[in-house]
């Protein structure tokens, strides 16, 4: 995990979630891809996907209602004119605001 080590790093923090919680995050996560740990191709087992669009669309009713606003000079009227022309998926927005401003504060 990538983040996992950069965030401890910023931050002078060690981790303390235990190889229980990580296995369970691990395959929530794949899950979530559509690689859940019940998919067998010698026998026929195959997923759906369904995770994912129950998220997503838990995501979506979330933040349905939510007016994203963005100020803060030339960045922020930068990301707040660009979070206007994303995709109109309130999920798939909220995610990438959410990723550029920890780009951006990080």
């Amino acid at each position: 995990m990538i983040f996992k080590k950069q965030a401890e790093k910023d931050f002078k923090v060690k981790d303390t979630t235990s190889a229980q919680m990580m296995a369970k995050i691990t395959e929530c996560a794949n899950i979530y891809r559509g690689a859940p740990y019940w998919v067998d191709l010698e026998n026929r087992i195959k997923t759906i996907n369904f995770a994912k669009s129950v998220c997503s669309e838990t995501a979506r009713l979330v933040t349905l209602g939510i007016k994203i606003q963005i100020d803060g000079g030339a960045r922020g009227t930068w990301l707040h004119k660009h979070s206007h022309t994303l995709p109109n998926d309130a999920g798939y927005r909220s995610r990438l605001i959410m990723r550029t401003l920890t780009c951006v504060i990080g």
